[in-house]
C-alpha cells in the first residue's frame, strides 16, 4: 500500500511539473514584448504630445506645415530623428524627407513650425532634452517646440515659444524603425525614395523659391535641374509649390476643399490603377477657378503611396 501511495505521490509532483511548465510556456507565448515607447536615440517615431496626446503630423494640403491629429498611424505622422552632429538631431518627414525648421528661421514667440529642405541652418537643429518617457525639443536657437495652449484640437498648427517646460512642450515617443541614415541632406544611390517622388519634391521647392522671389511662375527656368524622365513629376511638384506659398492658396473654402479632395481621391485612383500623373484628364470635373486646388489635391492623392 506504501508503494502504491509514494507512485501516486510521485505522480502527482511530475503531473504538477509539467502543468508548470506548460504554464511558463504558454505565458512566454502569450505575452508579446510591448512596444518601445521612449526615445532612445536616432530612429523612426511617432510623437506624441503630452498635453493633448495626440501627435505630430504634416498637414495633408500643404505637405509643409507641422500640426497635430489624432494617432491613425499614416506615414505622414512619422518622424525620423537623425544625428546632427553636436549634440543636435534633425527630425525628418518620413513622407516628404524635409525637417522640421522655424518658419522665417528667427527665435520669436508664436513663429510657425514648417518643414523644409535640409540646409543644416540653426532654425533646423534641434536637441533632445530631459530623461525617461517625456521629452522636450528645443531648437539651437533656444526656443522650444510648443502646442498652442496645450489645444486639443485636431489641426493646430504647431509653434515654437520660450522654454518653459509646460506640458504643451514635451513629447512622448512611440519607436516605429530603426535609425535614419545620418545625412539627411541628400539621398543616396540606394535611397528607397523613388527618383520620380524626388523629382516631385524638388519641383515643389523650386515654385515655393520662385514665389518668394517674385518670379514668373513657370517651370521652364529649371530645365537642367532634373532628370527629364521625370519631368512630368517636377511640373506637378513645382506648381504645388508655387501655388501652396500663395496666401490666397493656404486658406480653403467650401467650394475649394471640395475640389482638392476630389482631386486626391482622383490622384489616388490613378495611381492605384499605374496611370501616368495627369490632373489635366479631369478637367472637366473642375471649375478653372478651382484648378489650383484641384491640381494640388490630384499630385497630393497621385504621391500619397510613394
Amino acid at each position: 500500500m506504501s508503494g502504491t501511495v509514494a507512485q501516486n505521490r510521485a505522480f502527482s509532483f511530475s503531473a504538477m511539473l509539467i502543468v508548470a511548465t506548460g504554464l511558463v510556456a504558454a505565458s512566454a507565448v502569450a505575452w508579446p514584448a510591448a512596444p518601445q515607447n521612449v526615445y532612445s536615440g536616432p530612429g523612426r517615431y511617432e510623437i506624441e504630445n503630452v498635453a493633448s496626446g495626440k501627435v505630430l503630423d504634416l498637414n495633408r494640403q500643404d505637405q509643409r506645415t507641422v500640426i497635430q491629429w489624432p494617432r491613425t498611424h499614416a506615414p505622414s505622422q512619422q518622424w525620423d530623428i537623425v544625428d546632427a552632429g553636436n549634440g543636435y538631431v534633425f527630425i525628418k518627414s518620413a513622407v516628404t524627407g524635409l525637417v522640421i525648421d522655424i518658419d522665417g528661421g528667427r527665435a520669436r514667440d508664436g513663429a510657425r513650425v514648417i518643414t523644409s529642405q535640409p540646409s543644416g541652418s540653426d532654425s533646423q537643429l534641434w536637441n533632445v532634452e530631459g530623461k525617461g518617457g517625456e521629452r522636450r525639443f528645443t531648437s539651437r536657437l533656444r526656443i522650444a517646440l510648443d502646442l498652442p495652449n496645450g489645444s486639443h484640437d485636431d489641426g493646430v498648427e504647431y509653434q515654437v515659444w520660450n522654454e518653459e517646460g509646460k506640458d504643451s512642450q514635451r513629447f512622448r515617443f512611440v519607436l516605429v524603425g530603426g535609425p535614419a541614415p545620418a545625412n539627411p541632406n541628400t539621398y543616396g544611390a540606394d535611397s528607397p525614395v523613388p527618383e520620380e517622388k524626388r523629382s516631385y519634391e524638388r519641383g515643389y521647392h523650386s515654385g515655393a523659391e520662385d514665389f518668394k522671389a517674385r518670379l514668373r511662375r513657370t517651370y521652364a527656368r529649371h530645365k537642367g535641374q532634373y532628370n527629364p524622365q521625370w519631368e512630368e513629376a517636377f511640373i506637378e511638384g513645382y506648381y504645388d509649390g508655387y501655388d501652396a506659398a500663395r496666401p490666397d492658396t493656404n486658406v480653403m473654402r467650401g467650394e475649394e476643399k471640395d475640389s482638392y479632395d476630389d482631386a486626391y481621391r482622383l490622384g489616388q485612383k490613378d495611381h492605384r490603377d499605374v496611370r501616368e500623373p495627369s490632373y489635366m484628364r479631369y478637367a472637366d470635373r473642375f471649375d478653372p477657378r478651382f484648378e489650383p486646388f484641384f491640381r494640388r489635391g490630384y499630385a497630393d492623392g497621385y504621391y500619397s503611396a510613394r
